[in-house]
Order: C-alpha cells, then sequence, then structure tokens
C-alpha cells in the first residue's frame, strides 16, 4: 500500500477512535445510572465468557449461512 493512502488510513483510524471516545463519553454523561449499570453487567459478562460467546457466534452465523444456500 502506498504511503499516501496508508496516511490517509491511519488519520482515518485516528478520526474513528476520537468520534468512538466521544460518543462514548456523551453516552456516559446522558445515559441513567441503571442502564449505565446493566451495561457495564453485560460487557463484564460478555468479557469473562468470551469463548462461549464466540462459540454461540459462530454457529449462528454457520446456521444462517446453512438457512441461506437451502433458499437458492
Amino acid at each position: 500500500m502506498p504511503v499516501p493512502v496508508k496516511d490517509k488510513a491511519n488519520q482515518a483510524a485516528g478520526q474513528a477512535r476520537l468520534k468512538t471516545a466521544q460518543a462514548g463519553q456523551l453516552w456516559q454523561d446522558k445515559a441513567p445510572e441503571p442502564v449505565r449499570q446493566k451495561t457495564a453487567q453485560g460487557a463484564r459478562m460478555a468479557r469473562e465468557n468470551r469463548t462461549l460467546l464466540l462459540a454461540t457466534t459462530g454457529a449462528a452465523a454457520l446456521m444462517w449461512l446453512a438457512a441461506r444456500r437451502r433458499k437458492r
């Protein structure tokens, strides 16, 4: 990949990270406390059960692909 393209990609990625951080901060400022607690609990459970989450997501994707293939 040419250097100017890499530079633009890095710049765009940096801007996306900044916007994501800003949106997260805005959400933290505006969301009611019970919603923030439930979201934090869900994120914690996802981190603690990452393997199960990935396996379940993979199985669901395979089932979806198989269903699509049958329709054809």
